[in-house]
């Protein structure tokens, strides 16, 4: 029975979710357009009197219907963590601010999924710029603090002095976590905080590491009046009342990963990296290599190539995963 699909169960496969919500839809069109027409018919026969009392008189026009109840589910769609689960906040408001013009589109699996692939298409395009302004708003952003200052670890870059790159340990200001009246910490600006630096790194990580929901880890840990080292997927996080937040990684290779994606898009390292051994670079890229990470973690990189130096996003689909 279609109307009994629970079509925000966790337990739901993407694909399934995607077919149970359009068949959700559909019973809510037909049933609304059945309605419209008994309303329409016993409207007749009573001479429109019921149309006269009627604050709008297009209140059951078909097409307006069918465009409310298109926004409707277009709307819930796009909120649904099951569907825009990989997306940054930043490409998720892109996405929602399109809800007006979607609601012109009839909700479909065909639609969706030519939605999908419009998403796929602006994610590999924009992974970049969005896994860089995380890097920067981790080492940059916030550095003239004293406390910040203390995120980024200096070398000496390809042709630049100003190379760095993340170390073990990241300070960020997170306000609003706890309430001034009582100072209890609040989940939801905690979420808010960390929510897109765990989807950058799932960029980077493929998908490789053990999930944790973070929004139940931190809230159970609240409930519990712990507000340090709070483990979560790829960090351990503890809350401060001044307003900050402090992370430490418990992914090394992951975090190397991160700053090698980094630095070879900003040309920080030399074109030769991950192309040539280190015996065969010259001195000048020997030299940034050793600032960097040295020479027996340059090797590592090559034997694991297919990690360190992957794109951030490959072929997969993103949206729709088998």
């Amino acid at each position: 029975n279609v109307q009994e699909i629970d079509v925000e169960s966790t337990d739901l496969e993407v694909t399934d979710y995607i077919k149970a919500i359009v068949a959700r839809f559909n019973v809510e069109v037909k049933c609304g357009l059945e309605m419209i027409r008994q309303y329409k018919a016993l409207n007749r026969q009573l001479g429109n009197v019921l149309l006269t009392l009627t604050c709008d008189k297009d209140m059951a026009t078909v097409n307006r219907y069918l465009k409310k109840v298109r926004l409707k589910y277009w709307e819930r769609l796009l909120k649904s963590e099951k569907f825009v689960s990989q997306l940054t906040s930043k490409l998720r408001n892109d996405f929602y601010r399109r809800i007006d013009e979607l609601a012109d589109y009839d909700f479909s699996e065909f639609n969706i999924y030519t939605l999908v692939a419009e998403m796929n298409a602006q994610i590999r395009t924009g992974v970049e710029q969005e896994i860089i302004a995380m890097f920067d708003r981790m080492t940059q952003e916030h550095s003239y603090y004293p406390e910040f200052s203390k995120n980024r670890h200096l070398y000496d870059g390809w042709k630049t002095n100003k190379a760095h790159k993340i170390d073990k340990k990241v300070i960020l200001p997170c306000h609003g976590v706890y309430s001034q009246w009582d100072w209890r910490p609040r989940t939801y600006e905690a979420v808010s905080t960390l929510a897109d630096i765990e989807r950058i790194l799932n960029f980077l990580d493929g998908h490789m590491t053990q999930e944790v929901n973070m929004q139940s880890a931190i809230n159970e840990a609240f409930i519990q009046h712990k507000t340090k080292n709070i483990e979560l997927k790829y960090f351990k996080a503890t809350f401060y009342k001044k307003g900050t937040v402090h992370l430490v990684f418990t992914n090394p290779k992951l975090i190397e990963r991160f700053n090698i994606y980094v630095a070879q898009q900003k040309r920080w390292l030399p074109p030769s990296y991950g192309r040539k051994t280190y015996k065969d670079m010259t001195e000048e890229e020997k030299a940034v290599v050793d600032s960097f990470q040295g020479e027996k973690a340059y090797k590592e990189v090559l034997e694991q190539a297919n990690y360190y130096l992957a794109p951030a996003v490959g072929n997969k689909t993103l949206m729709i995963q088998e």
